[in-house]
Formats: C-alpha cells, structure tokens, sequence
C-alpha cells in the first residue's frame, strides 16, 4: 500500500512538475516493481484520458481526481462485500443441506462415556482387534491382555496395575468386574468407596491399596497392602480386612479366616503404580521403605535398591540439583545445575548401594513419567533429604557420613546415561571404600 500512496501523491503533482524527468523515472520505479501499482497507474490514465476536463487551476484538477479515486475505490468495495454475501450464502445453503442429508441418512450412535485411560510400557497382546500402547478406556468396556501388562488411570482417581493374562471390565469409572487374574488397585482419597466385583465376592475400597488374584473358577484372593476394604460374599454379609490381611472367597461360600497378606504376589503391579515401568539386572524395587539409607545399610555386593520416597508431591520451594538431560555423565563430564522450581509436581526415588564386592554394578530404570534431574552430589542429597526424602526412612546425618555419599563424583568409574526420552536411567557404580553410592531421582507424572 506505500507504493500506491507514493504513487498517487506523485500523480497529483502539478503537470509540469508531474512531467520533469525525475518524477517520470520515480514513476516508472515504482510501477515496475509493484503490480498493484501498475493497475492503479493504469487506471489514473484511462481517467484522465477520457475524461474531458477543462481545468482552470491546480487546485480544480486535485480535486476532480481525488473525487473520481474516490468513487473507483467506493465501486470496488461495493462489489467486493457483494461478492463475500453471495459466497456466504451460498456455503451456508450447502452447509445446511448437507447437514440434513448426513443426520437422515445416519442412525445417531450411541458413545459410551469415558473412564479413563491405559497406558503399556511394553508390548502387548490383546484378545480382539486392541493394539495401541495407550488408549481411552469407556464405560462398559472389557479388557482381555494376553500378554505384557498395563496401567489404568480412571477418572474417579484409581489406578489399576495389570499383568497378563487377566480379563476384567470396566464397569463406569468407580467399578471394575474381574473375570480372572491379577490386578493391583491404587484408590486415592477421592476415590474412596472404589469397587471390584468378581464372581464370588464383591469388594469395597475404604482409602487402600490392595491386590486380587482371580482364578477360572473365579474364585478369589484379596490381599489388603495398606488401608482396609470390605468384602461382601452372596451368604454372608460384608466383612472388614485390614492392612496386613488376607482372605479368600469361593462361589457361594463365605470369606475364609485371615492370613498374611503377600505383597510378594503382586511385585510388578506394586512397581508399576509406583511410576517404575521396569528395572533390569542388579535392581531390586522395595515395596516398602527401609528403615535405613545410612552407610552400613542395605549392603550387597551384587545388588543396588529402589525405592519410591515421595509420591505427586508439590515442592514448597525450590531445589537446585543436576540436570537431566540425554547422555552419559561421570566425574570427567559432569552434569549441569538448575533449579527446579518451586510449586512443580514431582515423584522421588532413591537408588542406593552399598558395594562391598569387586564387581561394578549396573542396571536400567525405566519410569513411567519424565526424568527432571537429580541429587547426585553429597550436597545435593543432603539439601533435598527433608523435602523430598520419605518420612520414615532414616538418612545420614553424621558429618563423617554427609560428606561420603553421592555418585559420579568418588569414583572415575561410576556413570550415568539418560535416554532421548528421558525416561530411563542406566548406571554403573564401583566399588568405593568409604563411600557409599545414592542417587535421587526427580520424575513428573508426564
């Protein structure tokens, strides 16, 4: 639009001046490298061709052909809203006709309503024609794995953990039908008064954490981790079991006598609801806290352990830790800082070995969400232990045993690789006399 403007303040120019040679090649310049300006200049002299003008002065001239521009531009405006009314009306009638033809023509269908989601973190095999690795899940909907496991996030705040084969239906958002298997169920505060039905028994979360294995026969064992729940049999009516606590259920029978309840059973599960998809070769996942992450606890020379700290938890201010970011690091290359800022949602891990062989171990940690950093150094862990660290658990204190922990910054021979994905972590941690190797881990939930 300047070169226009340009060019219709040149052609307004008195003749004389209009014609002198500069103004001529200015003209010329700016017709040929525009070609709105070149339409325009073509239409300036049609006007002024064939209009007959008697021009008395330079002022009567101006304003003739600011009045004649005037009148083209109202013209084309005119016929451009023109043009966009008759293209409106026209997609609209089309619109409306389609419409019509498509509802007549269709049988409404009727779409479940959603529950929730799963999510695999390795391959799978499904009964029927489910292949994805992560996919809405609807009211009514039966799910039938035949190989692999997945997690299921309902909306009313369970999760349930499931390794094959099982087959269970999800029956709304706030109950499950299990026809056979196992499957580990995570009720959240929200989610309170949670349901899972089998063929002999009918079970009602009370704020827990509880597992069920489900034969053929449907016959049924409940193993109660942590909380309590009821369990309702068609003879008997509904009976408390506590955590710690197991009872058994046959068809039209009533619930047995308590026993231990074994966390043992559902190991995988457990693992899978605490955000930890899988570990390989030296790691063993503790279902539970230890009492004790101190130098002379949790030794082995062939094993390291792991354990969930803090689950979800917003931090209450900021923590400065090592980055997470794709390769590997060691004592050579070490990782860069950051803060993690405050209010941000994350889950804790600690990985903890004491190694007393000769041997360097190593393993594999693959999480469900997203690594964010970790407290690698002495100062690190120390700084982060009240914040992020489980309340139950004992951490070093001594001075003498402050200064020793840590990874990566003993040992030349000690390494960590962080995938492109940042979901999985792979180490190597030599043996250290008077050291002893923790790494905490920060993951969000995605």
């Amino acid at each position: 639009m300047s070169s226009i403007r340009n060019l219709r303040s040149l052609l307004l120019l008195p003749r004389r001046e209009r014609e002198s040679p500069e103004v001529v090649a200015a003209i010329r310049g700016l017709i040929e490298a525009d070609r709105k300006a070149l339409q325009y200049y073509v239409r300036w002299m049609f006007f002024e061709t064939s209009l007959q003008w008697q021009i008395s002065s330079e002022s009567t001239e101006r304003m003739e052909v600011v009045s004649l521009i005037r009148h083209e531009n109202w013209r084309h405006r005119v016929i451009s809203l023109l043009t966009l009314a008759i293209g409106f009306l026209i997609v609209s009638t089309g619109v409306h006709f389609w419409t019509r033809m498509i509802s007549t023509s269709v049988p409404e269908l009727e779409i479940a309503r959603m529950a929730g989601f799963y999510e695999s973190p390795t391959k799978t095999h499904w009964a029927g024609e489910r292949t994805k690795q992560c996919s809405v899940v609807r009211h009514g909907e039966r799910l039938q794995l035949l190989a692999g496991r997945f997690l299921m996030h309902l909306d009313s705040g369970a999760t349930v953990a499931c390794t094959a084969p099982v087959d269970l239906e999800v029956i709304n958002d706030r109950e499950l039908f299990v026809h056979s298997g196992d499957a580990c169920v995570y009720v959240s505060e929200r989610a309170r008064g949670f349901r899972v039905n089998t063929e002999a028994v009918k079970v009602v979360d009370l704020g827990t954490l509880f597992g069920l294995h489900v034969d053929e026969l449907g016959q049924t064992e409940i193993h109660v981790l942590e909380g309590k729940v009821t369990g309702e049999t068609s003879n008997h009516p509904a009976l408390e079991i506590n955590a710690g606590l197991s009872r058994s259920a046959r068809m039209g029978e009533s619930l047995s006598d308590p026993v231990p309840a074994s966390a043992e059973k559902f190991a995988s599960q457990l693992r899978s609801l605490a955000g930890v998809a899988d570990t390989t070769d030296s790691i063993e996942f503790l279902q539970t806290s230890p009492e004790s992450v101190c130098k002379d606890a949790l030794v082995s020379s062939n094993t390291s352990f792991l354990f969930q700290e803090r689950s979800k938890f917003e931090l209450k201010e900021g923590l400065e830790i090592a980055a997470a970011k794709p390769g590997r690091f060691h004592l050579r290359r070490l990782p860069e800082r950051f803060t993690l800022p405050v209010e941000t949602v994350v889950s804790t891990y600690l990985l903890h070995a004491s190694n007393s062989g000769t041997t360097p171990l190593t393993g594999e940690i693959h999480f469900h969400g997203r690594i964010l950093g970790f407290a690698l150094s002495a100062d690190q862990l120390n700084a982060t232990d009240a914040q992020c660290g489980h309340p139950n658990v004992r951490y070093p204190t001594s001075n003498d045993e402050m200064a020793i922990r840590g990874t990566i910054y003993h040992e030349e021979r000690d390494w960590i690789e962080i995938s492109n994905d940042r979901s999985k972590l792979k180490f190597q941690i030599a043996d250290s006399p008077g050291t002893f190797d923790q790494i905490r881990i920060f993951v969000s939930e995605n």
